[in-house]
Protein backbone atom coordinates (compact mmCIF):
# COMPACT_ATOMS: atom_id res chain seq x y z
CA UNK A 1 0.00 0.00 0.00
CA UNK A 2 2.70 2.24 0.24
CA UNK A 3 4.48 2.14 -3.29
CA UNK A 4 4.82 5.27 -5.35
CA UNK A 5 1.56 5.79 -7.56
CA UNK A 6 1.99 6.91 -11.13
CA UNK A 7 1.60 10.38 -12.49
CA UNK A 8 -1.26 11.67 -13.04
CA UNK A 9 -2.34 12.04 -9.79
CA UNK A 10 -4.93 9.14 -9.33
CA UNK A 11 -8.79 10.62 -8.03
CA UNK A 12 -9.74 8.95 -4.87
CA UNK A 13 -11.91 6.35 -6.39
CA UNK A 14 -9.33 5.15 -8.92
CA UNK A 15 -6.89 4.75 -5.41
CA UNK A 16 -9.81 3.15 -3.48
CA UNK A 17 -10.23 0.96 -6.22
CA UNK A 18 -6.71 0.03 -6.00
CA UNK A 19 -6.14 -0.48 -2.38
CA UNK A 20 -9.23 -2.64 -2.54
CA UNK A 21 -7.70 -4.71 -5.13
CA UNK A 22 -4.94 -5.34 -3.19
CA UNK A 23 -6.75 -6.75 -0.05
CA UNK A 24 -7.40 -10.09 0.93
CA UNK A 25 -10.34 -8.79 3.26
CA UNK A 26 -13.75 -9.93 3.64
CA UNK A 27 -14.79 -6.82 5.50
CA UNK A 28 -13.33 -4.45 3.09
CA UNK A 29 -14.72 -6.25 0.28
CA UNK A 30 -18.29 -6.75 1.55
CA UNK A 31 -18.14 -3.01 2.22
CA UNK A 32 -18.14 -2.18 -1.43
CA UNK A 33 -20.58 -4.17 -2.12
CA UNK A 34 -23.04 -2.80 -0.02
CA UNK A 35 -23.11 -0.31 -2.60
CA UNK A 36 -24.06 -0.16 -6.74
CA UNK A 37 -20.56 0.88 -7.92
CA UNK A 38 -17.35 2.71 -6.04
CA UNK A 39 -18.03 4.98 -9.77
CA UNK A 40 -21.33 6.08 -7.89
CA UNK A 41 -20.21 6.41 -4.35
CA UNK A 42 -17.69 8.92 -5.59
CA UNK A 43 -19.23 11.28 -8.04
CA UNK A 44 -19.99 14.16 -5.82
CA UNK A 45 -21.48 16.71 -7.81
CA UNK A 46 -18.98 19.74 -7.36
CA UNK A 47 -15.89 18.03 -5.96
CA UNK A 48 -14.12 17.30 -9.09
CA UNK A 49 -13.25 19.79 -11.63
CA UNK A 50 -13.70 19.84 -15.54
CA UNK A 51 -10.72 17.56 -15.85
CA UNK A 52 -11.98 15.07 -13.66
CA UNK A 53 -9.31 15.70 -10.84
CA UNK A 54 -10.24 16.38 -7.33
CA UNK A 55 -10.36 19.32 -6.59
CA UNK A 56 -8.23 21.39 -4.07
CA UNK A 57 -9.81 24.52 -1.78
CA UNK A 58 -6.53 25.71 -0.04
CA UNK A 59 -6.67 27.93 2.67
CA UNK A 60 -4.88 31.28 2.14
CA UNK A 61 -1.95 31.67 4.37
CA UNK A 62 -0.12 29.27 7.18
CA UNK A 63 -1.76 27.59 9.54
CA UNK A 64 -1.18 30.00 12.79
CA UNK A 65 -1.87 27.17 15.62
CA UNK A 66 0.95 24.39 16.57
CA UNK A 67 -0.77 21.70 16.72
CA UNK A 68 1.02 18.58 16.06
CA UNK A 69 1.24 16.21 19.05
CA UNK A 70 5.66 15.94 20.13
CA UNK A 71 4.68 12.79 19.39
CA UNK A 72 4.31 13.12 15.88
CA UNK A 73 6.59 16.17 15.30
CA UNK A 74 10.28 14.67 15.53
CA UNK A 75 10.61 13.44 11.59
CA UNK A 76 13.57 15.47 10.98
CA UNK A 77 12.42 15.87 7.10
CA UNK A 78 10.27 19.20 6.74
CA UNK A 79 6.83 19.38 5.02
CA UNK A 80 6.90 20.45 1.39
CA UNK A 81 5.35 23.96 0.63
CA UNK A 82 1.69 23.54 -0.83
CA UNK A 83 1.58 25.07 -4.12
CA UNK A 84 -1.02 27.52 -4.96
CA UNK A 85 -1.27 26.70 -8.76
CA UNK A 86 -4.26 26.11 -9.92
CA UNK A 87 -3.31 23.77 -13.73
CA UNK A 88 -4.10 20.26 -13.74
CA UNK A 89 -0.25 19.27 -13.76
CA UNK A 90 0.48 21.67 -11.07
CA UNK A 91 -2.58 19.76 -8.82
CA UNK A 92 -1.09 16.86 -10.03
CA UNK A 93 2.42 17.50 -8.44
CA UNK A 94 1.08 18.85 -5.57
CA UNK A 95 -0.76 16.49 -4.29
CA UNK A 96 1.72 13.81 -5.23
CA UNK A 97 4.42 15.81 -3.15
CA UNK A 98 2.13 15.57 -0.41
CA UNK A 99 1.31 12.16 -0.55
CA UNK A 100 4.93 10.90 -0.19
CA UNK A 101 5.35 13.54 2.60
CA UNK A 102 2.27 11.97 4.64
CA UNK A 103 3.64 8.71 3.87
CA UNK A 104 6.39 9.30 6.01
CA UNK A 105 4.73 9.93 8.64
CA UNK A 106 2.14 6.88 8.26
CA UNK A 107 4.25 4.82 11.19
CA UNK A 108 4.84 7.85 13.33
CA UNK A 109 0.80 8.70 13.29
CA UNK A 110 0.18 4.63 13.97
CA UNK A 111 2.23 5.12 16.81
CA UNK A 112 0.50 8.45 17.82
CA UNK A 113 -3.20 6.60 17.50
CA UNK A 114 -2.27 3.68 20.03
CA UNK A 115 -0.93 6.07 22.67
CA UNK A 116 -3.92 8.57 22.72
CA UNK A 117 -7.10 8.49 24.65
CA UNK A 118 -10.20 9.25 22.23
CA UNK A 119 -13.33 10.34 23.77
CA UNK A 120 -16.30 10.99 22.26
CA UNK A 121 -16.49 14.40 20.50
CA UNK A 122 -13.06 15.84 21.66
CA UNK A 123 -9.97 16.25 20.18
CA UNK A 124 -6.88 15.03 20.70
CA UNK A 125 -3.38 15.48 19.56
CA UNK A 126 -3.94 12.93 16.62
CA UNK A 127 -7.52 14.68 15.57
CA UNK A 128 -6.13 18.17 15.42
CA UNK A 129 -2.64 16.97 13.33
CA UNK A 130 -4.49 14.71 10.72
CA UNK A 131 -6.87 18.42 10.53
CA UNK A 132 -3.98 20.19 9.72
CA UNK A 133 -2.90 17.93 6.69
CA UNK A 134 -6.25 18.42 5.55
CA UNK A 135 -6.03 21.92 5.27
CA UNK A 136 -2.85 22.12 3.92
CA UNK A 137 -3.65 19.23 1.03
CA UNK A 138 -7.36 17.22 1.63
CA UNK A 139 -7.16 15.43 -1.62
CA UNK A 140 -3.88 13.65 -0.85
CA UNK A 141 -5.27 13.59 3.22
CA UNK A 142 -8.10 11.38 2.41
CA UNK A 143 -5.87 9.09 -0.26
CA UNK A 144 -3.33 9.18 2.66
CA UNK A 145 -5.90 7.64 5.32
CA UNK A 146 -7.24 4.96 3.03
CA UNK A 147 -3.56 3.55 2.65
CA UNK A 148 -3.34 3.95 6.54
CA UNK A 149 -6.14 2.22 7.10
CA UNK A 150 -5.31 -0.42 4.68
CA UNK A 151 -2.11 -1.15 6.11
CA UNK A 152 -3.19 -1.11 9.95
CA UNK A 153 -6.22 -3.84 9.08
CA UNK A 154 -5.24 -6.26 11.53
CA UNK A 155 -4.65 -3.84 14.29
CA UNK A 156 -8.23 -3.02 16.09
CA UNK A 157 -6.62 0.04 18.33
CA UNK A 158 -5.28 1.50 15.15
CA UNK A 159 -8.65 1.25 12.84
CA UNK A 160 -10.40 1.88 16.20
CA UNK A 161 -8.50 5.59 16.10
CA UNK A 162 -8.87 6.15 12.37
CA UNK A 163 -12.59 5.95 12.41
CA UNK A 164 -12.76 8.16 15.45
CA UNK A 165 -10.48 9.96 13.76
CA UNK A 166 -13.01 10.73 10.60
CA UNK A 167 -15.98 11.94 12.52
CA UNK A 168 -13.61 14.49 13.66
CA UNK A 169 -12.16 16.12 10.50
CA UNK A 170 -13.78 15.18 7.70
CA UNK A 171 -15.50 18.28 6.18
CA UNK A 172 -19.34 18.08 5.50
CA UNK A 173 -20.18 17.24 1.58
CA UNK A 174 -16.79 14.64 1.78
CA UNK A 175 -18.32 11.90 4.09
CA UNK A 176 -18.85 9.14 0.89
CA UNK A 177 -15.14 9.68 0.07
CA UNK A 178 -13.73 7.94 2.90
CA UNK A 179 -17.48 5.68 3.63
CA UNK A 180 -16.08 2.26 2.46
CA UNK A 181 -13.82 2.18 5.44
CA UNK A 182 -16.71 3.60 7.77
CA UNK A 183 -18.56 0.08 6.38
CA UNK A 184 -15.97 -1.91 6.64
CA UNK A 185 -15.72 -1.04 10.14
CA UNK A 186 -19.44 -2.30 10.67
CA UNK A 187 -18.94 -5.38 8.96
CA UNK A 188 -15.98 -5.97 11.44
CA UNK A 189 -16.74 -9.04 13.85
CA UNK A 190 -14.55 -6.89 16.25
CA UNK A 191 -16.73 -5.10 18.86
CA UNK A 192 -14.59 -1.83 18.89
CA UNK A 193 -14.49 -1.19 15.55
CA UNK A 194 -18.15 -1.50 14.72
CA UNK A 195 -18.74 0.86 17.81
CA UNK A 196 -16.32 3.40 16.11
CA UNK A 197 -17.73 2.80 12.88
CA UNK A 198 -21.40 3.62 14.27
CA UNK A 199 -19.85 7.06 15.76
CA UNK A 200 -18.89 8.15 12.07
CA UNK A 201 -22.02 7.56 11.11
CA UNK A 202 -23.94 9.26 13.83
CA UNK A 203 -21.91 12.29 13.64
CA UNK A 204 -22.39 12.44 9.41
CA UNK A 205 -25.52 11.34 9.48
CA UNK A 206 -26.21 11.10 5.86
CA UNK A 207 -27.95 9.05 3.36
CA UNK A 208 -25.51 7.07 2.24
CA UNK A 209 -24.89 6.82 6.06
CA UNK A 210 -28.53 5.13 6.18
CA UNK A 211 -28.06 2.68 3.48
CA UNK A 212 -25.03 1.46 5.03
CA UNK A 213 -26.32 0.55 8.41
CA UNK A 214 -29.05 -0.83 6.97
CA UNK A 215 -26.87 -3.40 5.01
CA UNK A 216 -25.36 -4.72 8.35
CA UNK A 217 -27.12 -7.48 9.96
CA UNK A 218 -24.60 -9.18 12.45
CA UNK A 219 -22.87 -7.31 15.18
CA UNK A 220 -20.35 -8.33 17.74
CA UNK A 221 -22.42 -7.78 21.00
CA UNK A 222 -26.38 -7.01 21.88
CA UNK A 223 -25.03 -4.08 23.20
CA UNK A 224 -23.22 -2.89 19.64
CA UNK A 225 -26.60 -3.94 18.27
CA UNK A 226 -28.80 -1.91 20.81
CA UNK A 227 -26.88 1.27 19.57
CA UNK A 228 -27.08 0.43 15.81
CA UNK A 229 -30.60 0.06 16.21
CA UNK A 230 -30.96 3.53 18.31
CA UNK A 231 -28.77 5.27 15.47
CA UNK A 232 -30.85 3.74 12.67
CA UNK A 233 -34.33 4.32 14.13
CA UNK A 234 -32.64 8.17 14.37
CA UNK A 235 -31.59 8.62 10.78
CA UNK A 236 -34.75 7.00 9.43
CA UNK A 237 -36.98 9.53 10.95
CA UNK A 238 -34.22 12.17 10.49
CA UNK A 239 -34.05 11.18 6.48
CA UNK A 240 -37.51 10.17 5.84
Amino acid sequence: MTSKMSMPWLSIAESANKSIQTLNNYALTEAIKAFSSLADLYRIPGYLDSSGLLRLDFEDGPVSEDISPASATTHEEAEPVVSYNTSAEDVNKANQEYLDYLRTRTDEVASSILHTDFEDGMDNDVTLLVKSFARKNKSATYNWLDELYSKNLNNSIVVEGILRTLAMITEKGDENILLPIVVAGLRSEVSVEQEAALMVIEEWRTKECLEAIRSVHRYASDMIEDYAMMVLGELEEELA
